[in-house]
């Protein structure tokens, strides 16, 4: 549970959020397989009382104020798209629901910002496409290409191929 310092404010989450209902109807209309969620894109990036565009923040130079900013922008993005989850969640689709037949990846291209450090990612794949069994935390080495999680999403979702960009592999998503 995020507390008060971190919390977005309610009627500008609701105000995203419509926006992604808009993507959310996209996406059931594309065929299942690799789609585009579009969860939060250039125009979600400001978090309510963070006036600094995300690429500004996130090169905090250790500064305490823009780390603190940098957190309120990452659990403002983390509450829409939990918001996402629940609205697809709660979409019938088959013999389930529009989670369970997708596969959304969320996270961002840096783990450190201010260093550009593109290893180690934090990031999160959400639904059941391709038989995949959530809830499991997986860890790699820090230096593994995230292409190999690509790799692997691709494959589970009837895509056949054995690489993608700087992939070495693949990373285990067995259900």
């Amino acid at each position: 549970m995020l507390d008060d310092a971190h919390r977005g404010d309610g009627l500008a989450r609701q105000d995203h959020a419509d926006a992604q209902d808009e993507d959310r109807g996209a996406h059931r209309h594309e065929s299942r397989g690799a789609a585009d969620a579009g969860a939060c894109g250039p125009t979600l990036e400001r978090a309510p009382g963070v006036h600094e565009r995300e690429p500004d923040a996130c090169h905090h130079r250790g500064h305490p104020d823009f780390i603190e900013k940098v957190t309120k922008i990452n659990c403002f993005h983390v509450e829409l798209f939990a918001y996402f989850l629940a609205k697809l969640k709660a979409t019938p689709e088959g013999d389930g629901n529009l989670l369970d037949h997708s596969s959304i990846l969320y996270g961002g291209a840096l783990s450190d910002g201010n260093a550009h450090s593109n290893s180690d990612l934090p990031l999160v794949l959400a639904g059941n496409a391709g038989g995949r069994r959530g809830g499991r935390h997986i860890a790699n080495d820090a230096k593994t290409p995230v292409a190999n999680l690509f790799v692997s999403m691709l494959n589970s979702v009837g895509v056949a191929t054995e690489s993608f960009g700087d992939s070495t592999g693949r990373v285990e998503l067995a259900s």
